[in-house]
């Protein structure tokens, strides 16, 4: 289990699940709303996620989009 923003657990599995998908979306970048409509999240949940991607350097945060750290992409 994973705590994410004090408040959030989140079990580990779902959390590599997603990190896996996000790596795997055909895209460079994501809004949130975007992020939200893909694995069905409210944004109170989706932010603290997309933070967590961001602080494991699979996302960085651009403006309102997150930009996908692709091993190897140089972003």
């Amino acid at each position: 289990m994973r705590r994410l923003e004090g408040r959030f657990l989140i079990h580990s599995a779902v959390l590599d699940e997603v990190r896996r998908s996000v790596l795997e979306w055909d895209t460079a970048s994501f809004s949130v709303g975007q992020f939200k409509e893909r694995f069905g999240l409210t944004r109170k949940l989706a932010i603290p996620i997309l933070e967590w991607l961001d602080s494991e350097r699979v996302t960085r945060r651009r403006g309102s989009e997150r930009i996908i750290l692709r091993p190897g992409s140089g972003a």
